[in-house]
């Protein structure tokens, strides 16, 4: 950041992708999950299992007995604006495709986790 830079200071975050098919036999029981997941309570015992920020903006992780520089960095966050590392990238969508699925085979025991990496990084390659 740029000394005397007086806009929004922005932090990078782990985005919730929360979603659901178009073409689901079950849209109205997905949807209710997804609004379980999301709801203030839920997301903020979901975030403090997960040592994590809550994709609710409502909501507030439970620092009872966590480390203080969590509740430090999430001060941070609140007074930030969440920025995540693949918006506006060229393929984004693709590129962490490519990297779930590699890494579903390897942790299904498809194939080794070096195989998963240079896979993964080959794919990668070609987009930049």
């Amino acid at each position: 950041m740029k000394d005397g830079y007086t806009g929004t200071k922005g932090m990078l975050t782990a985005s919730w992708g929360i979603g659901m098919s178009a073409k689901t036999q079950h849209a109205a029981q997905a949807w209710k999950f997804i609004q379980y997941l999301m709801n203030k309570d839920t997301n903020s015992t979901l975030s403090t299992l997960a040592n994590g920020f809550p994709g609710n903006k409502t909501s507030t992780p439970d620092f009872s007995g966590a480390d203080p520089h969590f509740k430090a960095a999430f001060d941070i966050y609140q007074k930030s604006k969440p920025v995540n590392e693949f918006t506006g990238l060229p393929a984004a969508d693709q590129l962490m495709t490519s990297f779930l699925t590699e890494f579903q085979k390897a942790v299904a025991g498809q194939e080794p986790t070096t195989t998963m990496l240079q896979n993964v990084q080959d794919q990668w390659k070609k987009q930049f």
